[in-house]
């Protein structure tokens, strides 16, 4: 006997892959595991589509490219009223005008449109007829996102919500391995310290100010080191001012790194330095599944999670002295870090896991 699969359907435009696509493939694979049947519709060749497909799951052929809207609509009207999706949610924008309108058309009565970065929307009559009209729910990242686009949009109390992106938990018991092992893969004595950020290394992430922080704080911690795990448009042109430095052979760039629970596990303190365009990083609440101290810029949706003393310290975005003086506190007081970073650890148990994120959607949309 054949048992029935409600259908889930995501689309995404996107050509790249980050945090967005992540979470598309989070909440698809734990949406799995409870007996939905999930598919993707993405452009063909695009790093979402080639990971959904390694990992098994149905992918249809998409364009979702300005030149192509009217051919795409009509493709996902055509799949809507074929396959009779029990929701259909878009993420990024040429996605969402093309397949949630087509799914208004063919009727799906769930029609979800996530916004994962705090980047303002224009309050323009097309986006008032997206995010009021052709969506049923709106599902964000922070609750920054949610309030803006509550009041841009006048939605109702209880149309939008924020869900940030679970991560996976980790075992504690490795980090003394994982310290040492890092320590040894970069060349560096056992004794130094290091502050590693992950994320992609892209302009408004803040590297800049992190390396200036770390060069004010290497000249008087000479054990000191700097991490930056990640890929991105940043290896172009972060080497020129690391080069500029005069702790330069004390700054270490890794790379992607598809594992990256050992940089966090390995490091003093965590940093995420961007200057905006934040929901609630997945960076940060890993960094939290680790137990690692943690210094944030006061962003977007990092203090809806970080409250600055009692689980990480904030600083102001773009300003390399407070941040200095952040990590300075941290690296002189080592049971206030070692406080922050277990409090940390709570707050992920509280808050942080793939299964809080998926009850948690399915609480809100009533799947």
């Amino acid at each position: 006997m054949k048992v029935h699969q409600p259908l889930i359907i995501h689309t995404e435009a996107s050509l790249g892959w980050g945090g967005q696509e992540i979470r598309i493939l989070t909440e698809c694979c734990w949406f799995r595991d409870k007996g939905f049947r999930c598919v993707l519709m993405a452009p063909p060749g695009s790093p979402i589509a080639e990971t959904f497909l390694k990992q098994g799951f149905e992918v249809i052929a998409v364009t979702f490219q300005k030149s192509s809207q009217i051919g795409d609509f009509f493709k996902c009207l055509q799949v809507f009223r074929d396959m009779s999706p029990y929701l259909v949610g878009s993420h990024s924008n040429i996605d969402t005008r093309v397949a949630l309108a087509a799914a208004a058309c063919a009727g799906i009565r769930r029609r979800v449109r996530y916004r994962h970065v705090s980047i303002p929307v224009r309050p323009s009559p097309w986006n008032h007829f997206i995010y009021r009209i052709i969506t049923t729910r709106i599902i964000t990242t922070a609750h920054a996102i949610t309030a803006a686009l509550s009041k841009d949009f006048s939605l109702p109390s209880g149309f939008a919500q924020s869900i940030p992106t679970g991560v996976a938990n980790t075992d504690l018991s490795d980090k003394n391995v994982a310290r040492s092992s890092v320590r040894e893969s970069l060349g560096i004595p056992q004794t130094a310290r290091i502050i590693t950020q992950v994320s992609v290394l892209r302009a408004w992430k803040g590297h800049q100010y992190l390396l200036a922080a770390f060069d004010q704080l290497a000249t008087i911690h000479q054990d000191l080191h700097l991490v930056l795990v990640g890929g991105g448009p940043g290896l172009e042109y972060l080497p020129a001012q690391i080069a500029g430095l005069s702790s330069r052979d004390r700054v270490h760039l890794v790379g992607h790194q598809e594992d990256t629970y050992p940089f966090f596990k390995a490091a003093d303190i965590a940093v995420l330095a961007s200057t905006g365009g934040e929901g609630v990083p997945q960076s940060t609440l890993q960094c939290f599944s680790c137990a690692t101290a943690f210094v944030g810029t006061d962003v977007g949706g990092i203090p809806d999670i970080v409250t600055s003393g009692e689980n990480g310290l904030l600083v102001p975005p773009a300003d390399s002295q407070q941040l200095a003086k952040a990590l300075s506190t941290l690296l002189q007081d080592p049971i206030l870090s070692a406080t922050l970073a277990a409090n940390a650890r709570t707050t992920f148990d509280q808050i942080g896991s793939v299964d809080y994120m998926g009850q948690s959607i399915r609480a809100f949309l009533d799947l």
